[in-house]
């Protein structure tokens, strides 16, 4: 596919506009470059389950339940959390996940879910019976593979021998406890309570005793108080002291809380402090996982994760890894076998003590086709192709009676596909063709040919045997080139939802005046129609041509009106109409509807 030298400049034009406009993260903040969202009750959520698609042969299913209490709010989450300040706070909180589950579970049946992961908040702030009856709830309603991976966040300071015996009989075999540092100093100062290396030994030693012996622990890179070689240091510690299944180190994402607090409100700041702290950890962490005897995955410069080589795996799990290791490099040259020998590489990376997948919220992790069922305040759900959303309590208060409901937006297959690229290559992993057309059962050509075209002809794409990496450069580089995957139209909108631009038939028109539909604009030519983002007009001998109202990309503010099919013949009533809508202001009284500059993330 040739890429046209004058589509370039228009686009990166457009590209540059609509990241000053947005101010996204990362690559997968792209996710929602353009999103209506809506409020859908139970009732529709459990419709959507009913119909969701079934794949037998690879379909991967996981739960996720946000139990959003913590005993203290610390400065620098990001995350829906509460202060569990009364007994009826969690009793009402299990009573509507409850009544939840009881709502959805019928539509549930058609599906087998692998994984079970409880996050928060901090999920062990439940009393050990409230524990156990959630637990419960989730076994009655939710049809789970058997021997299925369960996993549960866990603070050292809430945890204790009885939930200890709770989360044992219960089939949960992995805590991960959210250390973030071994400082007791830095802890206080960011109002997470009292916490040492001795309390940690201890939680450890209660989980062994209950049976529980798969752990991992979070660090969390760049938080006030600490050094680069602080951090390295209690990662050393914890995997020398307790052997666990893995670690996982965040960089910090600041809130505007935590900004406040520590670098008086200035991003700026923050991210001169932290960026060292990137570059050292970046530096020396693959020496340190070598020589302590732990594989170094996730993504530099966000997220480390260091794992055990046995990987906590069983012996048949064991066996697998070692037989795929072996035959990659034969299986790989066959007709199809790169897409084959991957989806085996994928699936022996992410088995865990029970043979089975890991929790994941990505398709691009799991290597299969996915849905995620999230239950509890600000859980996300996401069912392949259909929907994504976020479980919301009544009016947004944990203690008002009635059902939950669920904000978001509905999804094509296109956007799943799209999603799944954007995260591969953010994350700097091939993406084979025979895999991508495995998973969403269309040509990556059909769904990424302009973009391919583009980053091969500015030598920023590499093709090898495992795949397509395209190098994406510095962050907003990287988000510029990445918008090559969206169509133009996608991105028009996009960028006019975030200036306050109206392009409906009615505001288009409006805007026009005093020219109205019918009205002759130029010799011989008459505008006869407006759609949404388009007017149309007429002239001699029933030529027609339209005009896309867009966002102009030349300014900060605006819009314009630029050719579209027969401008050619229609070329002075289009101008005559451009004159009239850059004229009319448009843009300075909208109200920009920006996001978060630093949206939350879930797990």
């Amino acid at each position: 596919m040739p890429v046209d030298p004058t589509d370039v400049a228009r686009r990166d034009r457009l590209h540059r506009a609509l990241l000053g406009a947005a101010r996204w993260g990362d690559a997968s903040s792209l996710d929602t470059v353009v999103e209506q969202r809506s409020t859908f009750s139970e009732a529709e959520v459990a419709a959507w389950w009913a119909q969701a698609p079934v794949r037998s042969d690879a379909h991967v299913n996981h739960v996720y339940v946000h139990v959003p209490f913590c005993k203290s709010i610390c400065t620098f989450c990001n995350y829906k959390r509460l202060r569990p300040s009364s007994p009826e706070l969690l009793r009402q909180y299990l009573n509507r996940l409850e009544g939840s589950l009881r709502t959805l579970g019928p539509a549930l049946a058609r599906h087998r879910f692998h994984t079970l992961y409880l996050g928060g908040g901090t999920p062990t702030v439940l009393p050990a019976q409230q524990l156990g009856r959630l637990l419960d709830l989730l076994d009655a309603h939710v049809p789970f593979v058997p021997g299925g991976r369960r996993v549960i966040e866990a603070d050292p300071a809430v945890l204790g021998e009885g939930r200890a015996r709770v989360l044992a009989s219960h089939g949960v075999h992995h805590v991960s406890m959210g250390v973030q540092s071994l400082d007791p100093a830095v802890i206080a100062a960011h109002d997470r309570g009292r916490q040492d290396e001795d309390l940690v030994g201890k939680r450890v030693a209660e989980l062994r005793a209950a049976g529980i012996r798969e752990l991992s622990f979070d660090l969390l890179l760049g938080m006030a108080g600490t050094t680069p070689e602080g951090s390295l240091a209690d990662l050393e510690r914890l995997i020398a002291r307790f052997e666990p299944a893995w670690v996982d180190v965040y960089a910090l994402t600041p809130t505007e809380r935590y900004l406040a607090a520590s670098f008086e409100g200035d991003f700026e700041a923050f991210r001169a402090w932290q960026t060292p702290f990137l570059a050292e950890v970046d530096a020396a962490i693959p020496g340190l996982a070598r020589r302590l005897g732990y594989h170094l995955g996730g993504s530099p410069g966000h997220h480390w994760s260091l794992r055990r080589h046995d990987g906590e795996a069983g012996p048949v799990a064991r066996a697998l890894g070692r037989v795929a290791t072996a035959v990659h490099p034969v299986v790989s040259r066959l007709p199809g076998g790169q897409a084959v020998a991957g989806r085996v590489r994928g699936w022996v990376e992410r088995v865990g003590a029970h043979g089975g997948p890991s929790y994941t919220q990505l398709v691009s992790e799991q290597q299969a086709p996915m849905h995620l069922l999230g239950l509890g305040y600000s859980a996300r759900s996401r069912i392949a192709g259909t929907a994504r959303f976020v479980y919301e309590d009544p009016d947004d208060d944990p203690l008002a009676e009635g059902p939950a409901h669920y904000v978001g937006s509905r999804i094509t297959p296109d956007d799943e596909a799209r999603s799944y690229l954007l995260h591969m290559w953010r994350d700097a992993r091939p993406v084979s063709p025979e895999t991508f057309e495995h998973l969403f059962e269309r040509p990556l050509a059909s769904m990424a040919g302009e973009a391919l075209a583009r980053w091969e002809a500015a030598g920023w794409l590499t093709r090898g045997r495992e795949g397509i990496v395209v190098s994406l450069g510095a962050r907003d580089e990287g988000l510029r080139r990445l918008l090559w995957l969206f169509d133009e139209d996608t991105l028009e909108e996009s960028l006019a939802q975030r200036r306050g631009i109206d392009r409906s038939a009615e505001a288009i028109a409006a805007r026009l005046a005093p020219h109205a539909v019918g009205d002759e604009v130029s010799p011989g030519w008459r505008w006869v129609d407006v759609r949404a983002g388009t007017v149309v007009v007429e002239g001699p001998g029933g030529r027609r041509a339209e005009g896309r109202v867009v966002p102009d990309t030349r300014a900060d503010h605006g819009a314009t009106l630029v050719d579209g099919p027969g401008s050619q013949d229609g070329a002075a009533a289009l101008g005559v109409l451009r004159a009239a809508l850059q004229g009319s202001g448009w843009g300075h009284d909208g109200t920009a509807r920006r996001r978060p500059r630093h949206p939350a993330a879930q797990r």
